[in-house]
């Protein structure tokens, strides 16, 4: 094997620069790599070629590998080249075949020359057909080849290639459409003049293991025999290049014996079966391009280079999965948000409404402003092979501000306070009275009665909580007098008008509006503990409260009046 270094254009680009705004990496779209590397002779397949004779032994075929120089990407698309040539000439250090791995190295790409068995008895369809056969077989262990060492070059398996002009384009289409023993010609099982047996599709060359699949087709001038298109179990995306005007040759074509579709034909019927294709016509033939100097491949190339490479870019692109995190967020508070990804892929994050504390890897620290309600965050990511994909859908997050407890006290007498909150974003709230009653809670905007039986410096904290964490708030207050006893105001609220009721009459509990503007109202018979009523009474919505008579055994009732800790007890018997 050897390596040649070659310096393809003046300008020099330093390849870490392609990493160094990984969202908008030019990789693959411009010329970014002045040098490449060249492995020349690298053998990959040994197979039996055509011989006149019928007979011959195993041969030894190779490609050249191009990269370019100093490159640090890990995962490659890789472009494997085949020349024409009627698959009786042809070779891998042509000066076409060179000038398109030269033009892939230098947007990125890894490409591979290679060579395929040729030649075939121009008078026979049938050996024809086995040529056809062989140039598969052929391109078929070249792609295994480079799977099985995917990591000595730096291949990205899911983005391997086949680009072919002529002959070349006939190989890589068999390849593509020709995926099943039935569907070889029966002149490779032998012919009288060549009886060998070609074998299955994966019985030559090596003895590698791997699938076939490629990432798509650059068909060059190709044509396709009467394989059944419909069958292909692989939608491959392919671009057609063909010429605009007929080239004229004083030799006669052998392969026209076999009658195959043209490029056209071919892209039309790939069409109509909906397979991704693309058709572009480039003529070349005319007096001011044609030059005698460079070769009519050479010039479809330069002609049609920049639809293959913007065919090869649109292949490999992708969509950014949404990022994950929460949907609701707090504002000021730091969220954390993940993207789709392996180690070793580049993410640049979109935050409206916030900003970035930090970031590692795959992952985010967002914190979110106060102004918006809304905020919003998208992701790009740019894979081991370099391709920045299409930024993310937009993860839209709610936004809400951070707990604030606060609350004003009202006094109703000496000794009795209404507190009522005014607290900001908050879900409930605690209230500790400070004179070590049990605390009590409520919801924003309630409204809660208290009454202190000494005088005394009480604190009164206020805990609210909410999805954004929790608030405290304190407030101290004093108590001079006492003028009011909770037990006394909280018997007003309740009047029962008899003592004993026959059984089977309803009994009405009249409710009068005091300073606790709920209160808790229980009604237990005495012999059997069973409650008859519990329920939690807005005095100002509900003047009485009837039990029905139906519902009241012959027992003794009691009836318990409970707010801010404070339990009073009335009782009425039922005979």
């Amino acid at each position: 094997m050897k390596i040649i270094f070659i310096s393809i254009f003046s300008i020099t680009l330093l390849a870490n620069s392609i990493w160094a705004q990984p969202c908008q990496s030019s990789r693959y779209k411009k010329r970014l790599f002045s040098e490449k590397t060249i492995y020349e002779d690298i053998t990959y397949s040994s197979a039996i070629p055509y011989a006149k004779s019928g007979q011959s032994t195993l041969k030894d075929y190779q490609f050249d590998f191009y990269e370019p120089m100093n490159d640090d990407v890990e995962k490659r698309p890789l472009v494997l080249m085949f020349c024409g040539g009627d698959f009786q000439k042809g070779d891998k250090k042509n000066s076409s075949i060179r000038s398109w791995c030269d033009s892939l190295a230098s947007y990125g790409f890894a490409c591979a020359a290679v060579n395929y068995r040729l030649g075939y008895n121009p008078n026979s369809i049938s050996s024809i057909e086995r040529a056809i056969y062989r140039s598969v077989q052929d391109v078929r262990s070249a792609v295994r080849y480079f799977k099985e060492f995917q990591q000595t070059f730096n291949i990205d398996t899911s983005q391997i290639y086949l680009g072919g002009d002529e002959a070349g384009a006939v190989a890589i289409l068999h390849t593509a459409f020709l995926t099943a023993e039935k569907q070889r010609a029966k002149s490779t099982y032998g012919i009288p003049t060549e009886k060998e047996n070609l074998g299955c599709l994966d019985c030559s060359g090596n003895q590698f293991r791997h699938n076939t699949n490629i990432a798509g087709l650059i068909n060059i001038r190709g044509k396709i025999t009467s394989v059944d298109l419909a069958q292909a179990r692989q939608r491959i995306p392919v671009i057609n290049i063909d010429d605009k005007l007929p080239v004229t040759s004083l030799e006669k074509d052998p392969l026209e014996k076999l009658k195959m579709k043209s490029t056209t034909s071919f892209h039309n019927e790939l069409n109509r079966l909906g397979h991704p294709t693309t058709k572009e016509d480039i003529s070349i033939f005319n007096a001011s391009t044609t030059t005698f100097a460079t070769s009519a491949s050479q010039q479809i190339w330069a002609a049609a280079w920049q639809q293959i490479r913007a065919f090869l870019y649109e292949t490999m692109t992708f969509s950014t999965q949404k990022p994950r995190g929460p949907l609701v967020a707090c504002v000021g508070k730091p969220t954390l948000y993940e993207a789709s990804g392996i180690d070793g892929e580049q993410f640049c994050w979109q935050i409206i409404g916030g900003k970035i504390l930090e970031q590692d890897k795959n992952t985010v620290k967002v914190t979110w402003d106060y102004e918006v309600e809304e905020g919003i965050i998208r992701v790009s990511k740019t894979n081991l092979s370099g391709v920045a994909g299409m930024p993310s859908p937009p993860l839209h997050v709610k936004l809400h501000e951070v707990a604030e407890a606060d609350f004003v006290v009202q006094e109703i007498e000496d000794n009795v306070i209404e507190l009522k909150d005014v607290s900001s974003y908050g879900s409930f709230f605690t209230v500790d009275f400070g004179d070590g009653s049990n605390p009590q809670s409520g919801k924003p905007g309630d409204k809660i009665v208290h009454t202190y039986d000494l005088k005394d410096k009480y604190i009164i904290t206020q805990t609210l909580e909410s999805n954004c964490g929790t608030s405290v708030n304190t407030r101290p207050i004093r108590i001079k007098e006492i003028t009011s006893d909770s037990w006394v105001v909280l018997k007003k609220a309740v009047d029962i008008e008899k003592e004993s009721y026959p059984r089977g009459s309803d009994v009405t509990l009249s409710l009068n509006e005091i300073h606790y503007p709920k209160v808790r109202i229980k009604v237990i018979a005495n012999e059997t503990e069973t409650k008859v009523f519990d329920e939690q009474i807005v005095l100002s919505k509900r003047p009485s409260i009837v039990l029905k008579g139906t519902n009241l055994v012959k027992s003794k009732y009691t009836v318990e009046i409970i707010a801010d800790e404070n339990t009073v007890r009335k009782y009425f018997e039922v005979e």
